[in-house]
């Protein structure tokens, strides 16, 4: 009898632990429409990949890090006060912000390649490539309220004036209506998308990886295009220019007006992320291991890091500091102003998502399904906030 009671109490802790580590992630109504640091998959609509009057001190010191059992599938995010995960086991993980434990998780039922972009209560994901769908679901009552059809959606969209911008790697961008998931317009050209949109200068630009950048007006009318010398696989940045750079290595300022070319460079190694803009500095990294700082009027070289590691995320920059990661798994924080080196971390894994950050700290994720979050600790706080919070595997 007394066996039978024990494993009547095992069973029962395990199914409590289970649901209370798979507790579906609701959204109260108080957090509707509060502001985020990291709404998109590179910062903001004009994907400047920067939080530049942040109080980051520089500083890696590990705040906490947080252990899934999958890796990501798309861009992180940050909502309220939540980093929100896409993980490739069909799940969309929210994770606080200051403790690095799980707030819960939605069944995405594919992976969110293109992670999670949020209007109101609604949230807005495109799982592939066998399922091909975009979602949108009510995070307050934790349903899908519509789908369509969008084949292999290309990783991060945008939201700009009640349009939900969406581009598929067959070569079309779409325009839809948020709330009923109705197409506004569709944009096609010769080549396929790697990228998404970004907005800026009241435009709504496009790479194609033929070398053709589209600019187009909100409402779907094409503008100009440019033609430039190799495939683009990033997204744009903008800021006075457009900003953009092509898997050759070749980097170009573009008139957000006429899309005049006014000025081009070249770095050492191919580009596969975008440009990080921030107070006029341009940084981005390649495959060759270099982290390079432009001058962003004219495209001339500032300074240069070698990291003697693959660089395919975007930087970061988060106050006075750009932080990136490698291929490899080391992370680096170095000044904006000179790329002096702050400080060197090696985490476990390759980073090939781009870090995030709210201004204070910077979140990084690894291909083994770790985010580190990184920021400035001191004795009295190292005990309470540098924690480790492994997912179960009943999950």
């Amino acid at each position: 009898m007394k066996k039978h009671k024990h494993i009547l109490i095992y069973v029962s802790l395990t199914l409590l632990l289970a649901g209370g580590c798979s507790s579906k992630y609701r959204l109260d109504r108080d957090e509707i429409s509060r502001p985020a640091a990291w709404p998109y998959h590179h910062g903001d609509l004009a994907s400047t990949g920067a939080v530049p009057d942040g109080r980051f001190s520089g500083k890696l010191d590990i705040l906490w890090e947080f252990k899934s059992n999958d890796k990501p599938a798309g861009p992180l995010v940050i909502y309220n006060d939540r980093i929100v995960y896409p993980g490739t086991r069909h799940k969309i993980k929210f994770v606080d912000l200051m403790t690095g434990s799980k707030a819960g998780q939605f069944k995405s039922k594919g992976e969110a390649q293109t992670g999670l972009v949020m209007l109101d209560s609604l949230g807005y994901f495109a799982v592939g490539p066998r399922r091909s769908r975009l979602k949108c679901a009510n995070f307050v009552t934790g349903r899908i309220i519509w789908q369509r059809p969008v084949k292999d959606a290309a990783e991060g969209s945008i939201l700009v004036d009640n349009r939900l911008y969406v581009s598929s790697t067959e070569g079309v961008l779409m325009a839809l209506d948020p709330y009923s998931g109705d197409l506004l317009w569709r944009f096609s050209a010769s080549g396929l998308l790697k990228a998404p949109a970004s907005f800026g200068a009241e435009k709504i630009f496009q790479p194609f990886d033929d070398g053709l950048l589209y600019a187009l007006t909100p409402e779907g009318k094409e503008l100009f295009h440019v033609e430039l010398d190799a495939p683009l696989v990033s997204p744009v940045s903008i800021a006075d220019l457009v900003y953009c750079a092509d898997v050759a290595g070749n980097l170009y300022g573009i008139d957000p007006e006429d899309g005049r070319i006014r000025w081009r460079d070249h770095i050492d190694g191919p580009v596969w992320a975008s440009v990080t803009v921030a107070d006029g500095r341009l940084f981005v990294g390649h495959t060759g291991g270099e982290l390079v700082a432009l001058e962003a009027a004219t495209g001339k070289t500032l300074w240069r890091y070698d990291a003697d590691e693959a660089i395919v995320a975007s930087a970061v920059v988060a106050g006075q500091y750009v932080v990136f990661g490698t291929m490899g798994g080391k992370v680096f924080s170095l000044r904006t102003a000179d790329g002096t080196l702050v400080q060197e971390r090696q985490l476990s894994g390759a980073v090939a998502t781009t870090p995030i950050t709210d201004g204070d700290r910077v979140f990084v994720a690894t291909d083994k399904g770790i985010v580190t979050c990184f920021g400035e600790t001191d004795d009295q706080l190292m005990q309470t906030t540098q924690r480790i919070n492994p997912e179960r595997q009943s999950e």
